[in-house]
């Protein structure tokens, strides 16, 4: 392999490998997050805010300040009291340690069925009855962008056709009576309707490839959505 004459990899040449592994790491955790997004509550991100403005008071006043280390304290009092006293909290503690809480004994009498279902789900795989999936990350994006396309391709033949038979109409002899010319404006109008769609569609697809380029493809999944 020659590794003792291979050369060092230069600054740029590290940058660029790893802004790569984080593209392809953030596009698989677009790929999750697209069918369960992550939502946090309304009020957390005000919460966050008055935290950070408390800290960046107290590290103003004093360099050694620390918020974590004083309300750690008050986040264990509060753990202890979870379960409505210190007395039931440290019960349960042991109870989990020993191994004595109710699931823990129940564990000891399903064990059976358990590895009984284990078994036949194996033999199953075995058998072939029961199939695997796997998800393709790059394959889902390759469909996704498929029928992006087909859709604005539809949407564009659509708009030809009506326009074509709106010309058509208005070219010809038997356009000149009241329902010829509503039904001539309707096609103009369907032609540019879906003329639109079709161009909104292809800058969904331009969008998504954008996103796949800049590692950013979860803001442009969602957007394309």
């Amino acid at each position: 392999l020659a590794l003792d004459r291979a050369s060092p990899m230069t600054r740029a040449e590290r940058d660029k490998m790893r802004m790569q592994t984080m593209q392809e790491i953030g596009n698989e955790l677009a790929a999750v997050a697209g069918d369960k997004p992550f939502r946090y509550p309304q009020g957390l991100p005000f919460v966050l805010r008055a935290f950070n403005a408390l800290e960046g008071v107290g590290k103003a006043l004093d360099d050694n300040y620390d918020v974590s280390r004083i309300a750690k304290r008050y986040i264990k009092y509060l753990i202890d009291l979870r379960d409505g006293s210190t007395a039931l909290t440290a019960w349960k503690k042991t109870q989990q340690k020993l191994g004595w809480r109710p699931k823990d004994l129940a564990s000891v009498f399903q064990s059976p069925r358990r590895v009984t279902q284990v078994y036949e789900t194996l033999s199953k795989l075995e058998s072939g009855e029961l199939q695997l999936r796997v998800r393709a990350l790059e394959l889902e994006r390759a469909m996704m962008r498929n029928m992006i396309v087909q859709r604005a391709s539809l949407l564009a033949l659509l708009s030809c056709a009506s326009l074509n038979l709106g010309t058509m109409l208005a070219m010809g002899a038997q356009g000149t009576g009241v329902f010829a010319g509503f039904l001539r404006r309707s096609l103009f109008g369907s032609a540019a309707f879906f003329g639109v769609k079709a161009l909104l569609a292809w800058r969904k697809f331009q969008q998504l490839q954008k996103g796949e380029a800049e590692g950013n493809y979860n803001q442009y999944l969602l957007e394309a959505r």
